[in-house]
C-alpha cells in the first residue's frame, strides 16, 4: 500500500495495522488506544479522494491477517451489538442490491448514515469508526453496484469478525 504522510513523516498504514494487532494479541490495550486514532485518521485521509474501485483494489490490505480490518476490529471498544445492528441492515440491503439487482437501495444505504450519527452522538460507537463508515458509505452511494456493495460488505464483515475475535464487548 502507498504510504501516507502525517506530521511531515511518511507512515505506513499497514505497519500501524501490524503494530495495533501485535499490541492486541499481547493484550496491551494502552498501545492499541495510542495508535488507533492516528491509524484511523491516516486511513480516512488516504481514502478520502479514492473511489470504490480504488478501495476494491486495496481490499486485500483490509482483509489480510494483521491488516486494516483486523486492526480496526481489535481497536474498537464499543459493544458488538452496535456492529451487529449495522451488519444486519447491510445484509438486508444486500438481498435487494445483489440478488434482486435493485439500485433503488441507495436510499436505504443513506439511512445508515444518520443511524451511525445517532449511535456516535449517544457514545455507542466512537468518532473514528463513525468517520470511516461515513466515508465508505458515501463512496458506495456515489457508485452503487453489486461489486462495490460486495467490497463494502466484505470490509465491514471482516471488522465485525475481528472485533468478535478480540473479545468485543457483549451487551
Amino acid at each position: 500500500m502507498t504510504q501516507v504522510g502525517a506530521d511531515g513523516k511518511l507512515i505506513s498504514i499497514r505497519q500501524k495495522a501490524r503494530e495495533i494487532v501485535d499490541y492486541a494479541k499481547k493484550k496491551e490495550y494502552n498501545g492499541v488506544r495510542n495508535l488507533y486514532r492516528q491509524f484511523m485518521d491516516d486511513i480516512i485521509a488516504y481514502y478520502q479522494n479514492k473511489n470504490m474501485k480504488e478501495i476494491k483494489s486495496d481490499l486485500d490490505k483490509f482483509l489480510e491477517p494483521d491488516g486494516i480490518a483486523e486492526a480496526i476490529g481489535a481497536s474498537i471498544t464499543f459493544k458488538t451489538s452496535q456492529l451487529r445492528k449495522f451488519f444486519n441492515e447491510i445484509k438486508n440491503i444486500k438481498v435487494k442490491v445483489v440478488n434482486e439487482n435493485n439500485n433503488n437501495e441507495a436510499i436505504r444505504i443513506l439511512t445508515l448514515i444518520p443511524r451511525l450519527a445517532y449511535s456516535y452522538k449517544r457514545n455507542l460507537i466512537d468518532e473514528n469508526f463513525y468517520k470511516l463508515m461515513r466515508l465508505l458509505l458515501d463512496k458506495l452511494r456515489q457508485d452503487l453496484n453489486k461489486e462495490n456493495f460486495k467490497t463494502f460488505e466484505q470490509i465491514f464483515e471482516a471488522i465485525v469478525a475481528y472485533h468478535k475475535y478480540y473479545g468485543g464487548k457483549e451487551d
